[in-house]
């Protein structure tokens, strides 16, 4: 019986830490001069993941819809312990197809802020969602803001 409990914990343990995801904290700011701010504070779990996160459009944590707004900037700001240089980001619609067409590779680093507009600018739609590859670095911290414009 003590071994099967034994058992048990560690496949617990593993299970645990093998599907932790992360958190990302989405907030949104009010309206100014036309334009929305969402704020997205991201803790990646111990093997630098978090997972594909949904934070705007209906049915997501955010007070506000976006919809008829368009992505204008991205900033990108790594906190006390940063995520890996070089991991990826990408704001994807309902479709798949990422807002910031590639410019969002290699713009998460460990101590580099960031910095950049879309090379478009797409109407929003549909819900959005947040997705970070290539980091692996343990409880890494950043902060992504996203402002909207009308």
């Amino acid at each position: 019986m003590k071994k099967l409990l034994i058992a048990f914990l560690i496949l617990f343990a593993w299970v645990s830490i093998s599907f932790a995801a992360g958190t990302v904290v989405p907030s949104i700011g009010d309206e100014q001069d036309g334009s929305i701010t969402v704020t997205l504070v991201c803790t990646s779990d111990g093997s630098g993941v978090i997972s594909d996160t949904d934070f705007a459009g209906p049915g997501t944590d955010l007070t506000k819809n976006l919809h008829g707004y368009y992505l204008y900037e991205v900033k990108v700001v790594p906190g006390a312990t940063g995520p890996k240089d070089d991991s990826d980001l990408y704001i994807k619609d309902a479709n798949g197809i990422d807002l910031l067409g590639g410019t969002g590779v290699n713009r998460i680093d460990e101590t580099t802020n960031s910095h950049f507009q879309p090379p478009f600018y797409s109407r929003i739609n549909s819900t959005l969602t947040l997705d970070v590859d290539n980091n692996d670095v343990d409880s890494s911290t950043y902060t992504i803001t996203l402002v909207f414009a009308k």
